[in-house]
């Protein structure tokens, strides 16, 4: 149990930041979203005038940004992009840390098996990606509190976070993955990070089609898109992908760090 907690330890600083760019993420956006509305027509008819590619990378495909729903989709977009990115950071520092650091003689001497240190370093990772969003539905309910705005869509931020969550999970299972397959951990940490620009890239593509459903496999981040989750629905098809992934990435972690050579 000392693993468990020296790795609770070590990314509690890193989660601490983390938190504080999410509070601000929220806040900001909320005090924005003040000036937004006072805009009115003249600020609604320069967004819809945008083009497809930039409402896509914006996260504004589908959603009426005016609206306090679907602007909060379009913040949440970027909560998603920062859950994705702490769990890959999580998820490759779980597995490669040891390695990297020249530590991991000294851990495997330990009178422990390896699926135990590999649980004592994965559950704290995990632990800390849903973390993040139980913080992102607090700080959004603050936010809200905080300018006077009426809530009327409560189980719709709910269901947001719960796909944050979801997201940071599935990209955290998967560095944790290539972490355990690949013998160098730099490659690890490059292939997880091109994962991330490829869902990305796709999830961008999949907004600009009217008819791009076939590649939406392909990227995580739309895996719960913002249209879906304002109409408070969250997809059971890629819930059930996104928890397919996150269980046989684990599995096949436990599998390939029984055998890796440290």
């Amino acid at each position: 149990m000392s693993i468990f907690w020296r790795e609770l330890k070590i990314n509690l600083k890193p989660f601490v930041f983390w938190g504080l760019g999410i509070f601000v993420l929220m806040v900001a956006s909320m005090a924005k979203y003040q000036g937004l509305s006072a805009g009115g027509a003249a600020v609604s008819q320069m967004l819809t005038a945008f083009p497809k590619p930039i409402q896509a990378m914006f996260g504004m495909v589908g959603v009426n940004v005016m609206t306090l729903p679907g602007y909060y989709a379009v913040v949440m977009t970027y909560a998603f992009i920062c859950s994705a990115i702490y769990g890959i950071s999580l998820g490759s520092h779980a597995v490669g840390r040891e390695i990297a650091d020249q530590t991991s003689e000294f851990l495997l001497s330990k009178p422990i098996s390896r699926f135990r240190i590999l649980t004592f370093k994965l559950v704290p990772g995990a632990f800390y990606v849903c973390l993040l969003s139980v913080l992102s539905y607090v700080f959004s309910r603050f936010s809200f509190s905080l300018y006077h705005m009426k809530i009327g869509f409560l189980r719709e931020v709910i269901l947001f976070n719960i796909a944050m969550a979801v997201v940071g999970l599935v990209f955290y299972s998967i560095s944790a993955f290539l972490l355990s397959v690949l013998k160098s951990t730099d490659k690890g940490y490059l292939y997880s990070n091109l994962i991330f620009v490829w869902s990305f890239i796709v999830g961008i593509a999949y907004d600009m089609l009217e008819k791009g459903e076939f590649i939406r496999i392909f990227s995580p981040l739309r895996y719960f898109t913002a249209k879906e989750l304002v109409a408070g629905h969250l997809n059971g098809v890629y819930l059930a992908v996104s928890s397919a992934i996150i269980l046989v990435c684990i599995v096949c972690t436990y599998v390939f760090f029984n055998k890796k050579d440290m």
